[in-house]
């Protein structure tokens, strides 16, 4: 079921942005609702719908318990899947105790009056579709087919299809949303987290880890991948055209589904080809969007035609958007909700429009939703309330289907709603079977029918070539679209038929070239190959106001062309084709992009060939290419990569790893000229390694990135000037910038600008310049930005002071979001020791250098990796990776002396010192070093080396031989992270030694009561809370747009209560999610890793760490995977934001 991810966490910047909820006292922003339940007289009460409509019960307690899915059949019954079981499911041998009930309205007055359990004994079944003499149902762990073969109403056999299927992570992100395409095909979609395999009589098999559709034959025979991607649909409609359409969550909530499309999902690439387009991305204030249904119906007043109405579990609505066409793309504009109520209970989880023309709601009536925001024991959940209410428009209701013969069934198809048709069509099919085909044909001659009655003829096949082309003989949008699909799914095209799809390329009507373009796509052929690429080149040039009416591009029939253009591809022989054909300039730029989705090897030498054209993300091609190029392609590719940026060595470097990438994930071993190239690489990077940058960032004590770097700055002089800023890479980070040491002149002039606070507020005073002696530290002159975007110029004068020995130091202390940077430079006299440039310049060539070295081995480069290493002024990153390098590539004892007085000097950068006691690990030579080192310092640092030390069992031997000598202190070991890095056969000894020990952690309780009470009485500012997101959140999480993908969005989490998210920030361990549960990693190096696993490429494993860096593993190199019931983030880490800023962060999360 769909619900909002708020209480996963990973790591810092998860853990705090999981927190956003509305305040407490708004019952619909609370997780668990204050209010007390309503009995269904008295919600109905609650409902305000727009004027013409009324809300009736149609079903409540006791008759269903917890409505998930419904579904209608010919008969104008409705089925409903009902739950007492959710969330946790039936344990194994126990029998379920869900069910499968069909309600009736015997007597028209819209109320259910009969309601009979036709099957029970089920296990959170929230998939139903009502077929032939049963239905098709999703019961944990199969998809069941469940007949009544005796006529009583009950089923009494069981047949499954296709099982056993993934539930096991999440029992609300499973196999849902029941929905039968034309073509006879059972839509299913996959809900969040769960991993599953899904196989079909014929040998068929798919995959699926979380979001993603996927589609089945009724009878078990075969499954096949629709779509790939989003986080956790829960909502499937089916539109008069053939599109399908899912709410999900986490993503953009709703989506008309492309064939073959790639959409978002927490840390999952797209195909090459990019994401699908959306149909709708406004969240509707929420992330927990579902039931979805589109309004097909005559009765519905003409404002809601075509309207897209779907439920919103978290803020207790109906929410609705007009939807309008850019072409064949179908975008929404949000409108007024369609529905609001006044009691926080009423849970939408699924719409259907039923024949009558009336709306049905299943409303899962629930104090709780959440499904990892609140706890699954919370005694506050309700296991027994549950209601169907009708939502009915005025005038007179359509008629039911008679069902008495083929042709007053037939008759219908092409009159009333679309549910109405759909149902006619499927009876007529599934049912009647051939009795049915005479009047199926004769409503061939009736262009709203037609559609429904040749799709019927199809599945009987009974469909000729002459009833085909009756309906591609049609005028109608509708005929012409569902002739060109019918194709799809016919065994064999006659030239005509195929000349009749290549023509309807050229179609005026976007919407038929779409559908050409999509049964094209299906079916490769040469000669379809040129058609399909000059229909994308006339949709890519054409302006939009011809092809959309100034409405934008028409996205869905672009993707629809590229993915048609990427099948061809795929086929032997189709670049060598293109290589033939005279390409225009754009066309060739088109089968470019798109080649980036075709792995294959004559996709990465039409890349190669081309690579003069290649735009947008060059590094993303260079991977691609070498992740399908020959082997013997690889030198050219190499001297390619030489011969476009022969002196940008980063660049080089980065793309050094894309090539190892490639071939790491083909599991092919490093070639020489690879190795050749990176040596190569490696010299020229640390050729600078003796080089001392003029200035150095220097770390506040609560650290951020590294601020400065150049911005252009108008000066009072009306100059332009190139001047050193702590504004580029965002207001929220801080820094001092030192100057190297100097001899002081007689008159010093700079210019500067900035802020130090908002306007109209005292100065802070946070920001500043200053001249400092270098010997003692002393402050020998200060001056503040000008609170002025134009540099003004400073002047100093020294009489007494010159020629003493000097530096410049720039501080931007303040990480507030805004008025909160400072741009200083145009020094006279122009020292070189003033001359500006930082770290920036040299670290990131020594920090590649240093990292090729090592993973190169490569032993001649000692010296240079030694000389970073002492080289203060190199960068924090180089000092890391040199660190590790020398270390394991130099003799143990020549090493040992530099790398003792490193790890103890307590003047070194924390991290620096870190990366050695990790690097030292697997060498025992050091260990002595490093536990002196340990043994040394303050204890929060002795669990940061005690946990380094631990990533290698070298490491994690010596680290308890020495607890046990009481070298270095025991409580070390209840760490929970030193522990996860343990092999497992040293846990006995540790609970030997930490037997009758107590962990220092902090008194939780106290700290969380004492953030809640000060957010409660003083509030927060959400403009300062908007940038400590950006610092600490964004990482990981997106909202308003912004922001990494690797944990949920965090739009629309004006959901819960701000008891809890405090609880989340500060108790991070607790319901932690599946998804964001960190693995423990051993590897055959003897190493350890901790991270989230992202995804699965060839024969490599990604993980993720805490900042979102992304590791690459080699499955070979793995000993064991073991996923932790731990989140990333250390316990208690939001003590480490100062009250305010967490009260703001709050404020900003909670604000909707």
């Amino acid at each position: 079921m769909a619900t909002a991810y708020f209480g996963m966490r990973v790591g810092l910047a998860f853990f705090l942005s999981a927190l956003g909820i509305a305040a407490a006292e708004d019952p619909f922003a609370a997780g668990v609702r204050p209010t007390e339940p309503l009995s269904p007289a008295e919600e109905a009460k609650t409902f305000s719908v727009p004027d013409g409509f009324r809300v009736e019960l149609f079903a409540a307690e006791p008759q269903i318990n917890k409505p998930m899915n419904m579904a209608f059949d010919a008969r104008g019954r409705l089925w409903v899947t009902s739950t007492v079981e959710y969330p946790f499911p039936a344990k194994p041998g126990t029998k379920g105790r869900d069910s499968v009930k069909v309600l009736e309205d015997t007597d028209g007055d819209g109320r259910a009056d009969k309601v009979t359990t036709f099957a029970d004994g089920l296990n959170i079944p929230t998939g139903v579709y009502p077929y032939r003499d049963g239905a098709i149902v999703w019961s944990i762990p199969n998809i069941w087919f469940l007949r009544d073969t005796d006529g009583d109403g009950r089923a009494d056999r069981r047949e499954k299809l296709y099982g056993p299927l993934g539930y096991e992570r999440d029992t609300h992100g499973m196999h849902s949303s029941f929905t039968r395409g034309f073509d006879g095909w059972l839509h299913v979609t996959h809900g969040f987290n769960n991993h599953t395999t899904v196989r079909g009589r014929d040998g068929s098999r798919i995959e699926l880890q979380s979001g993603n559709t996927y589609r089945i034959r009724p009878d078990g025979a075969r499954v096949e991948q629709f779509t790939w991607g989003q986080v956790n649909p829960f909502g499937m409609h089916l539109d008069a055209r053939g599109y399908f359409y899912t709410a999900d969550c986490h993503s953009s909530p709703i989506y008309q589904l492309i064939r073959g499309g790639y959409y978002p999902s927490f840390g999952k690439p797209h195909d090459g080809l990019g994401f699908a387009p959306t149909t709708i991305s406004h969240t509707h204030g929420s992330t927990a969007i579902c039931g979805i249904t589109l309004i097909d119906d005559p009765r519905w007043p003409a404002k809601f035609h075509g309207n897209i109405l779907v439920g919103n579990v978290m803020t207790s609505r109906i929410n609705r958007d007009e939807i309008a066409y850019h072409g064949s793309s179908p975008k929404g504009r949000e409108a007024a909700d369609f529905l609001k109520t006044t009691d926080p209970w009423f849970r939408p989880v699924d719409l259907q429009l039923g024949p009558d023309g009336a709306l049905y709601v299943a409303d899962f009536y629930n104090r709780i939703i959440g499904h990892y925001e609140v706890d699954l024991n919370h005694p506050g959940r309700d296991r027994t309330r549950g209601r169907i209410w009708r939502i009915v428009p005025s005038g007179k209701p359509h008629a039911p289907l008679d069902l008495s013969s083929p042709a007053k069934t037939a008759s219908v198809l092409g009159t009333g709603n679309l549910t109405g048709r759909l149902l006619a069509m499927n009876h007529l099919a599934d049912h009647v079977g051939q009795p049915a085909v005479p009047a199926l044909r004769e409503q061939l001659a009736h262009p709203a029918a037609a559609p429904y009655a040749a799709w019927a003829l199809q599945r009987l096949n009974a469909l000729t070539d002459s009833d085909w082309q009756k309906l591609a003989d049609g005028r109608t949008e509708l005929e012409q679209i569902h002739a060109a699909r019918l194709l799809a799914v016919r065994p064999g095209w006659s030239a005509a038929q195929k000349q009749w799809l290549l023509d309807s390329l050229k179609a005026k009507n976007a919407q038929v070239r779409r559908a050409a373009a999509e049964t094209l796509g299906g079916r490769p052929h040469a000669t379809q190959l040129r058609p399909l690429l000059v229909a994308l080149h006339q949709v890519a040039v054409v302006a939009a106001v011809q092809v959309t009416g100034q409405r934008g591009p028409d996205d869905h029939l672009i993707h629809t062309l590229r993915i048609a253009l990427r099948n061809h591809l795929q086929a032997k022989g189709a670049f060598a084709q293109l290589q033939s054909e005279k390409l225009s300039m754009l066309e060739l730029d088109l089968v470019l992009e798109i080649a980036l989705g075709v792995r294959t090897a004559a996709a990465a030498d039409f890349l190669l060939h081309h690579w003069s054209r290649v735009k947008g993300d060059r590094e993303a091609v260079i991977k691609h290419i070498a992740a399908q190029a020959p082997t013997g392609q690889v030198d050219r590719l190499v001297a390619l990569v030489e011969k476009a940026w022969p002196k940008d060595l980063e660049r080089q470097a980065a793309l050094f790893q894309s090539v190892r990438d490639g071939q790491r994930e083909r599991g092919l071993p490093l070639e020489a000229v690879l190795t050749d190239w990176g040596g190569r690489l490696a010299t020229r990077l640390l050729a600078d390694a003796s080089s001392r940058v003029p200035w150095m960032n220097v770390p506040l004590p609560k650290a951020t990135a590294d601020p400065w770097d150049w911005q252009t700055r108008r000066c009072e002089d009306g100059q332009e000037a190139r001047l050193m800023s702590s504004h580029p890479h965002g207001e929220t980070l801080t820094g001092r910038l030192q100057s190297a040491p100097f001899k002081l002149p007689a008159q010093l002039s700079f210019y500067l600008c900035g802020h130090h606070g908002y306007p109209g507020k005292p100065d802070n005073r946070l920001n500043r310049v200053r001249l400092l002696d270098a010997r003692t530290g002393a402050v020998l002159r200060e001056v503040h930005p000008p609170r002025n975007d134009t540099a003004r110029r400073v002047v100093w004068e020294f009489e007494k002071e010159r020629g003493r020995e000097v530096m410049l130091e720039a501080v931007d202390g303040d990480p507030a979001g805004a008025y909160a940077w400072l741009a200083f430079g145009r020094f006279e006299p122009a020292l070189p020791e003033l001359t500006l440039k930082t770290a920036r310049a040299i670290s990131g060539r020594l920090a590649s250098g240093a990292a090729l070295a090592g993973d190169l081995k490569l032993t001649r480069l000692k010296p240079q990796l030694r000389t970073v290493l002492l080289n203060r002024r190199a960068g924090g990153a180089a000092r890391v990776n040199a660190a590790r390098a020398y270390v394991a590539l130099a003799d143990p004892h020549r090493a040992a002396p530099v790398v003792a007085v490193l790890m103890k000097d307590r003047r070194e950068p924390l991290g620096l010192r870190e990366a050695l006691v990790s690097a030292t690990a697997p060498v025992r030579a050091l260990h002595t070093e490093s536990l002196a080192a340990l043994a040394a310092a303050p204890a929060g640092e002795q669990v940061r080396f005690a946990r380094a030390l631990a990533d290698h069992a070298h490491g994690a031997r010596a680290l308890l031989d020495a607890a046990e000598a009481g070298r270095v202190p025991a409580q070390l070991l209840l760490d929970n992270e030193v522990r996860l890095r343990l092999p497992e056969g040293m846990l006995p000894r540790v609970a030997i030694l930490t037997r009758g020990l107590q962990g220092a952690s902090p008194d939780t309780a106290k700290l969380m009561s004492g953030r809640l009470a000060f957010y409660r009485e003083q509030g927060g500012d959400a403009g300062r809370g908007a940038a400590v997101f950006k610092t600490a959140c964004a990482v990981c999480h997106a909202k308003g747009g912004q922001g990494g993908n690797i944990g949920p969005q965090l739009d629309g989490l004006g959901s819960r209560g701000a008891e809890r998210v405090v609880e989340d920030i500060l108790d991070p361990h607790r319901n932690v999610d599946p998804t964001f549960r960190y693995s423990t990693v051993k590897l055959k190096d003897g190493r350890t890793l901790l991270g989230l696993q992202r995804r699965t490429v060839g024969q490599t494993i990604v993980f993720a760490d805490v900042t979102g860096k992304e590791t690459t593993v080699p499955m070979a190199a793995i000993v064991s995977r073991t996923q932790t019931a731990q989140s990333l983030m250390p316990a208690a880490l939001g003590a480490a934001l100062p009250e305010k800023d967490f009260a703001a962060l709050l404020a900003y999360l909670l604000a909707k």
